[in-house]
């Protein structure tokens, strides 16, 4: 049997150290989340839920998520969608845990040292994506105003809205196409 190369007796040190560094970071996040909770009051909440919604918000979980990876992978072009899954997954951990949508960062920095998509194009997908999201909370909004009897103010800020929404979808849009040469624009600074 031929000697292993020193390779492969660092790649298991490296996996042991990420999976302590998980398992930290796993009991320092359920730490901080259980912190204030009374047991009792959480036995008695999981006792009264139904449980039989629990599997298709599970199913209907895991489907949006896989959307949002394709609809995300389209945009930027060129990424696999395990690869977008698993740095979509990411950023909502991280949204989910700090303020001020860091997670976003952190999943455009994922793909692009996972795939060749630069860390601009990434970060412009992520804002036409966003806007994508704005617009359709905003055009339902503008919808509603049509069907639900509203003061005229609602209905003149929904369509508004809706104009600079559409203007700002058409702008990430055109970032989105033109992301190589955002990309070189934003090297310096990246």
């Amino acid at each position: 049997m031929a000697p292993a190369r020193e390779s492969e007796y660092r790649r298991p040190v490296k996996s042991k150290g990420k999976a302590l560094a998980g398992a930290l970071l796993s009991a320092v996040a359920l730490t901080i989340t259980l912190w204030n909770v009374r047991f009792a009051d959480l036995g008695q909440a999981l006792r009264a839920a139904d449980w039989r919604w629990l599997l298709p918000a599970l199913v209907s979980t895991f489907a949006l998520y896989g959307l949002r990876s394709v609809r995300w992978a389209v945009l930027m072009g060129r990424a696999p969608f395990g690869t977008t899954y698993h740095a979509l997954n990411v950023g909502y951990m991280l949204n989910i845990m700090l303020p001020f949508k860091v997670g976003e960062i952190a999943r455009c920095y994922a793909i692009a040292k996972r795939t060749e998509i630069p860390m601009a194009r990434a970060l412009s997908s992520v804002f036409v994506e966003r806007l994508f999201d704005l617009a359709s909370v905003v055009l339902l909004f503008a919808v509603f105003t049509k069907l639900v009897p509203m003061p005229p103010s609602f209905t003149r800020a929904a369509t508004l809205g809706s104009i600079a929404v559409v203007g700002g979808v058409l702008f990430g849009v055109a970032l989105v196409v033109k992301g190589d040469a955002a990309s070189r624009l934003a090297r310096p600074w990246l």
